[in-house]
């Protein structure tokens, strides 16, 4: 992962971990609902984004790289990644009831725990 990369996923972390406070989320109406929700959409699509660049990078590398300790780097980096998708999308999916407010909370802080660890 590059230096851009990596401050893009510092960006995304700083914009979504407000997210993962149930407080500041049970206290928002419909449309706050909907905007945090576009929101974490968003970040989504950018971390998608950053995980295909690094899936190439991981395919592009020579098999002796690849196969070694520098491609299990790789590959981990690439499964962070991935699960924070997962934890955004079930975020994002999340039913906009009274139960919503823990749930995207918490997804947000799985994600932003697995985006810490990259």
């Amino acid at each position: 992962m590059n230096k851009q990369q990596r401050k893009e996923i510092e960006g995304i972390v700083g914009l979504i971990s407000p997210y993962a406070d149930s407080n500041v989320l049970s206290e928002m109406d419909e449309a706050g609902r909907g905007v945090t929700t576009n929101v974490i959409d968003d970040a989504r699509s950018e971390i998608e984004s950053i995980k295909a660049d690094e899936e190439e990078k991981l395919e592009n590398m020579p098999e002796s790289l690849r196969d070694g300790s520098k491609g299990e780097q790789q590959q981990e980096v690439i499964d962070n990644l991935d699960s924070a998708v997962g934890a955004l999308e079930d975020a994002v999916a999340a039913d906009h009831d009274e139960e919503w407010a823990t749930t995207v909370a918490e997804k947000v802080a799985e994600a932003v725990d697995s985006l810490n660890s990259v």
